[in-house]
């Protein structure tokens, strides 16, 4: 009962914090996407990392003393699950609570990233300050986010539900993160 209270204050706080920074990150991203000219080779993992430099300052995702080479999308995920010092488990994108709360960090101006792992590769996406929409495809309510894809530039998208960034068959295994404060 305690917990419910407290992700009710939460959400309502953020709710008030999200509409502060909301257009900025969007826009942010938005130019990102238009100065970069997204291709066929255009990987998630690239944009995930650019976009957290930009929102946020963070650099996780760059190869030490590489600024121009990233992780890849599975070795994104390998690291967020093996550095719990940065990076705390919210839950896995099949879980209502672990939604909720991707969006209520966000909206506090916390990053917060999706991520899945597969042979060849993996996808990951940013979840974006915003309002949780219901989505018929994951059949909860998903929130907003920011993503990139692999050889398909015209289904990148920034101002979208979680939904769109991955397939309901895999849901279970699209895992939620966010990043710890700095200490």
């Amino acid at each position: 009962m305690e917990y419910q209270g407290q992700l009710d204050g939460w959400m309502a706080g953020s709710i008030t914090t999200a509409g502060r920074w909301r257009g900025n990150a969007e826009s942010t991203l938005q130019e990102f996407l238009r100065s970069h000219r997204l291709g066929a080779s255009s990987p998630c993992n690239v944009f995930l990392a650019k976009a957290l430099k930009l929102l946020f300052g963070i650099a996780d995702f760059e190869f030490p003393g590489l600024p121009a080479q990233f992780l890849g999308a599975n070795e994104i995920a390998h690291y967020v699950a093996a550095h719990p010092e940065q990076w705390t488990l919210l839950g896995p994108a099949s879980s209502q609570i672990a939604l909720e709360r991707a969006q209520t960090y966000a909206n506090l101006n916390t990053p917060v990233i999706a991520v899945y792992t597969s042979a060849p590769h993996g996808h990951v996406a940013v979840v974006l300050p915003g309002s949780l929409q219901y989505s018929g495809q994951w059949n909860l309510h998903t929130p907003n986010s920011a993503s990139v894809f692999l050889n398909r530039p015209h289904k990148s998208y920034v101002g979208l539900t979680l939904s769109n960034a991955f397939q309901a068959s895999d849901l279970s295994r699209v895992k939620i993160y966010s990043r710890n404060s700095a200490s």
